[in-house]
């Protein structure tokens, strides 16, 4: 199954789902709430390089608007060993990405979704959420 990131405005926030199914049924509710989405899919067994693409991709589309809050929804199901997800991000790949986000200098909110490698799954969200908190985005 391919998944896909999914960028929207609504209300003066930006918000950036990192891996949810082509099947989005909150892409209706931010349209008809007058909001815009922007969708990048990604195949199956997308590895950091790929992924890391993407996000270049979608935070280029976040830095063109002016909306002063970033919502990141982090599909940590990403993680190369987690049972279900099917992509193979690895915990240097969410480091990577919590440096990008980083660097866009907006305030964030990060909600953890996901995440079944149960083993590994605290120590990939501090490699994502440490770069943002430390440039005291979050």
């Amino acid at each position: 199954m391919n998944r896909l990131f999914r960028i929207a405005t609504l209300a003066g926030l930006l918000a950036v789902a990192t891996a949810c199914s082509q099947k989005d049924p909150a892409q209706e509710a931010i349209t008809a709430a007058g909001g815009t989405v922007e969708k990048l899919p990604l195949p199956p067994g997308t590895d950091d390089g790929a992924y890391l693409a993407a996000l270049d991709d979608a935070l280029a589309w976040v830095s063109e608007h002016d909306a002063p809050t970033l919502v990141v929804s982090l599909g940590m199901d990403t993680y190369a060993l987690d049972p279900i997800g099917g992509f193979k991000v690895t915990a240097s790949g969410y480091a990577a990405m919590g440096r990008r986000v980083a660097e866009l200098g907006r305030p964030t909110v990060i909600l953890q979704e996901g995440g079944y490698h149960v083993a590994d799954l605290g120590a990939n969200v501090v490699a994502f959420r440490t770069p943002v908190y430390e440039s005291g985005a979050a």
